[in-house]
């Protein structure tokens, strides 16, 4: 298993370095020196990586809680915008925002503390070995990446748990699994105090604009520019699969047909779909910029299908639209 993680590892990092090494994608170059720390500035300029790091390390925990609270805007549009946060929910705010900090960095730190305290006795046992490359692994996450984004949350809360339940298992620092007990009974009233609180504030000051988002009547969502509208998608996509009749967009025998994320699911039967904001000299294509249908050509993709407002400049003035907002390009013409 060790070997395992270690092979995807290095394949990740290959993987980055070939992105990152492309030099006809500019664009691309840019987009990865924002988002991560390039590791190869370690043997170019290391009091610059060590700097770099440093301010990673050191902004990582208000990078991450912040999109963990309840604000007026949320990124990328997660969720729906609040009009007002009241005072009482910001004071929640700081309690979760506490106990989110506390509990990555103490599960973390005591995983380290106890790995270094093994190898000094030169006992390790499995969990506690396991509990430590973990650690690590969140250490080397937060020190590689420049911003932490709303998903990022996902990745550490449940590794912190493993940590925990791995550390609560190990026999060579009895001391650590004992301070780990005598907190835990009060640990866990507080979370589930905690977890409450944001369930009710969640329904109250969210819900009710999520769900009227989901009964959207239009491709676009206000607010929530990345969802869709769940409730009445068949009639979305029936829509979606007759505008691409109009374009001649096949819906099981092609290949690289370019779409968003409901007008996939009306072409999943496709092969290798691609997403617009990959390809869109809007976003993330902008090293595609004069160059896009013939690239796409290139790969025999029939044509674009997506809410209107994602159609890339180049294209619109080819598009046809439906009553749902979506619009479609058909690239045989």
């Amino acid at each position: 298993m060790l070997v395992y993680v270690v092979l995807l590892a290095l394949q990740a990092l290959r993987d980055a370095s070939t992105l990152g090494a492309c030099q006809d994608a500019p664009g691309v170059q840019a987009l990865l020196a924002l988002n991560i720390l390039r590791p190869g500035l370690l043997f170019e300029s290391p009091l610059e990586f060590m700097l770099k790091a440093g301010s990673n390390v050191l902004h990582f925990f208000p990078r991450v809680v912040q999109h963990l609270t309840f604000r007026p805007e949320f990124q990328s549009g997660w969720l729906p915008p609040i009009a007002h946060v009241p005072g009482i929910v910001e004071v929640l705010n700081l309690a979760v925002a506490f106990a989110v900090c506390a509990f990555i960095a103490i599960t973390n730190v005591l995983a380290g503390v106890g790995m270094l305290s093994a190898l000094r006795r030169r006992c390790v046992s499995v969990p506690l070995l396991l509990a430590a490359l973990l650690a690590a692994g969140d250490l080397l996450n937060v020190v590689l990446y420049n911003l932490q984004n709303f998903y990022a949350a996902i990745q550490y809360m449940p590794i912190s748990m493993v940590i925990l339940a791995l550390l609560l298992q190990s026999s060579e620092n009895d001391w650590i699994a004992a301070l780990l007990r005598k907190y835990e009974s009060r640990a866990a009233s507080g979370v589930s105090v905690l977890s409450v609180a944001s369930l009710v504030a969640l329904m109250l000051l969210v819900t009710p604009n999520v769900l009227r988002n989901a009964e959207s009547a239009s491709a676009s969502i206000p607010g929530q520019p990345l969802s869709i509208p769940v409730f009445g998608a068949k009639a979305h996509l029936d829509s979606i699969r007759e505008l691409g009749r109009q374009c001649h967009i096949p819906e099981q025998s092609a290949s690289f047909v370019v779409v968003d994320h409901m007008t996939y699911f009306a072409y999943k039967k496709d092969l290798n779909p691609v997403h617009v904001h990959y390809v869109s000299e809007d976003v993330y294509g902008a090293d595609l910029k004069g160059r896009l249908l013939p690239f796409l050509k290139g790969f025999y993709s029939p044509g674009l299908i997506t809410r209107c407002e994602w159609v890339p400049a180049s294209m619109r003035s080819r598009q046809v639209r439906n009553s749902f907002d979506y619009c479609c390009v058909d690239f045989s013409d």
